[in-house]
């Protein structure tokens, strides 16, 4: 589940593969359908001009929010994918599953920009810190915050991972 930036939408993925974009406010609602399994996670850019979602069929979908047309279709990942987030950017988008790997995305191109493979079990959540510098994932086995921010150089810290840096300096780690 997500919100739209402005606060006007709540955008969910559902288990009958579809997406459910609604309006609390007017109490109007669409579907997004294009996914062949369930859409296990969403998110915003935060311009609010995208949809991001990651589903069991194995794909990512970048959305247009205004009308709902799928804009790309991005595959890679060889099981289902868990989580999907964007850069604050908006244009690079992050993903990871039960695959076991993260994913770096060129969200105009659909391009697969890098793979990281650093966890040891199913990637359950990932999330891009709010000015940009940080992805933080989390396994299945635990899920904590850390307490201080410093560089891991995309080392293990239990099942937490941290990627320092712009999304340019993530090609270092």
């Amino acid at each position: 589940v997500a919100w739209s930036p402005t606060g006007q939408a709540v955008i969910a993925g559902l288990w009958d593969s579809t997406i459910l974009v609604w309006n609390p406010e007017s109490g109007e609602s669409r579907r997004l359908t294009g996914h062949e399994g369930p859409v296990r996670s969403v998110a915003t850019s935060a311009d609010g001009r995208l949809i991001l979602s990651a589903s069991d069929d194995k794909s990512l979908r970048v959305w247009d929010f205004a009308t709902g047309v799928c804009l790309r279709t991005l595959t890679g990942h060889s099981m289902e994918i868990s989580s999907a987030c964007f850069h604050r950017d908006g244009r690079f988008g992050f993903s990871g599953g039960r695959d076991q790997t993260i994913r770096l995305w060129d969200l105009e191109t659909g391009e697969c920009l890098r793979t990281f493979e650093s966890h040891t079990n199913v990637i359950e959540s990932l999330r891009v810190t709010p000015d940009g510098r940080w992805l933080v994932t989390a396994g299945v086995t635990c899920v904590h915050v850390p307490a201080a921010r410093r560089r891991m150089d995309g080392r293990m810290a239990g099942d937490i991972g941290f990627l320092g840096g712009t999304h340019e300096d993530l090609s270092l780690i």
